[in-house]
């Protein structure tokens, strides 16, 4: 992958003495603008985490708002995209997003508690009572064999995937691999970081609640999938706005907001290979879609089968829309890129 123009070795006017003189130069200096790079967005993450320091006075808004844009900036200065520059962007949106409640947390919050706080979505508190934490433990190892599980039900559809050509593969075939691959190793990751914060005694969340069961957009939506994200919006979104406007205006604004998380998301990623307004799509027309499933509450007696079915085939025709930008770190997570769908829009 090439390195962004502020860090590409052919961009500079010179080079030092030593790179001149040594055979493996443009080597050298590509290897120390990478590691420029990524000790800078490390530095960018650190900033907000350590002035959100537990023993120092709460951070007023505008404070927290300026810490937040240093963790958002963090993408911005990775020198690859793909696993790294994806993990680097999940921790900008974690720390960007546990500002606005740094002032909720206890003054005398040990730093071990702030600090897995600020950096994991799952984890609530590090308690301090033995007893707590101990009891905590007991729940990780069923998280690790949970996890495992996952990762091997989706062994068989990747042996499937060697067996046939990508080439007359259908792109709702494609599409339903892709799926079944993200959310399968997604989750089973979330269980295996789950298990490593139990190990610690910490008090957790689920991110995920078997988002492949969901039987309407709206139960996906709000119950089983990224419920951090969901509980955000809950908080910082849909509340303050819902005494104002009306139900249906809360809910796209909710829809708005993840689609400008994830245009972000997008963007760290995956960098110049992102389809910026494809992430918009998708979330707009998933707002559309439970909106107006809310004004037909008859759906309701349709049978759980079929609402799951709907549901189902609903995801899949949406879904390209969601991975159009992600390809680089799909690729890099193991994906094959053959395999990929790219919708002509």
């Amino acid at each position: 992958m090439s390195l962004p123009w502020r860090f590409s070795a052919g961009s500079a006017p010179c080079l030092s003495l030593r790179a001149r003189l040594t055979p493996c130069a443009p080597l050298m200096v590509a290897f120390e603008s990478a590691t420029a790079g990524w000790l800078l967005s490390a530095m960018l993450l650190a900033v907000p985490v350590a002035l959100a320091w537990p023993e120092g006075t709460s951070p007023d808004v505008g404070r927290r708002w300026r810490l937040a844009i240093i963790a958002l900036s963090a993408p911005l200065f990775c020198p690859t995209r793909g696993v790294a520059s994806t993990i680097v962007t999940g921790l900008s949106v974690v720390v960007a997003t546990r500002l606005p409640d740094v002032p909720t947390r206890p003054q005398d919050e040990s730093w071990p508690s702030r600090l897995l706080w600020l950096l994991t979505p799952m984890v609530r508190r590090l308690p301090t009572d033995p007893a707590r934490r101990a009891e905590n433990r007991k729940g990780a190892a069923r998280l690790l064999l949970r996890g495992a599980i996952k990762r091997l039900c989706w062994e068989p559809f990747g042996f499937w995937m060697t067996e046939l050509d990508p080439e007359q593969a259908h792109w709702l075939l494609k599409t339903a691999f892709l799926v079944l691959y993200f959310v399968l190793n997604l989750t089973a990751l979330a269980d295996l970081a789950l298990a490593l914060a139990r190990l610690l005694g910490a008090d957790t969340d689920e991110l995920f609640d078997a988002p492949l069961l969901a039987i309407s957009p709206r139960e996906f939506w709000s119950r089983r999938w990224n419920r951090y994200i969901s509980r955000f919006a809950l908080r910082h979104v849909a509340r303050p706005l819902g005494p104002r406007w009306p139900r249906p205006v809360v809910m796209m604004a909710v829809f708005v907001a993840s689609a400008v998380f994830h245009e972000y998301f997008a963007w760290g990623a995956a960098g110049p290979a992102t389809r910026p307004g494809t992430m918009t799509a998708f979330f707009l027309a998933q707002g559309l879609v439970v909106t107006l499933g809310e004004r037909f509450p008859a759906l309701a007696a349709v049978p759980r089968v079929l609402r799951h079915l709907a549901t189902v085939a609903w995801m899949l025709v949406t879904a390209p829309w969601f991975f159009a930008s992600l390809g680089p770190p799909l690729i890099d997570f193991g994906f094959p890129a053959t395999w990929l769908y790219s919708p002509s829009f």
